[in-house]
């Protein structure tokens, strides 16, 4: 497997960042995921929003890209993040693969949370613009 597109959802209330527990996934990772064929960020966005945390998006904005390698593999991944807002509570759904939501806050560093490789680029970029 290859290069592959991920659409990064980053609500931010509060100064603190919304992220997930994924089973099997040790990494604290963002809510979103693949486009599927033919789909906007936009709609992307919604769609794992929805089918994650069981919330709409409101003022979805662009905010960065990076890159980081995909772990296992020789390629890359693009990380197309956006700020957003949620509507409604982060809700977990019966039997799904999100088993937890962590807010993350400027001191991710010191969390004691795992995270990939891409978000060690993002989450430096939102504490300097003074997000977290």
């Amino acid at each position: 497997m290859g290069d592959v597109v991920k659409i990064a959802v980053l609500p931010i209330k509060g100064k603190k960042l919304l992220m997930c527990r994924k089973m099997g996934v040790k990494e604290i990772i963002s809510l979103g995921g693949k486009p599927e064929e033919g789909e906007t960020d936009e709609k992307c966005a919604e769609r794992e929003v929805m089918e994650e945390a069981q919330c709409r998006v409101k003022n979805l904005a662009y905010f960065a890209t990076v890159y980081g390698p995909r772990p296992e593999t020789d390629g890359q991944t693009e990380l197309r993040c956006y700020l957003v807002d949620l509507e409604g509570t982060p809700t977990i759904r019966k039997g799904d693969k999100i088993i937890g939501f962590v807010y993350i806050d400027k001191n991710w560093k010191t969390s004691g949370h795992s995270f990939p490789s891409t978000m060690h680029s993002v989450l430096p970029m939102l504490v300097e613009r003074g997000l977290l």
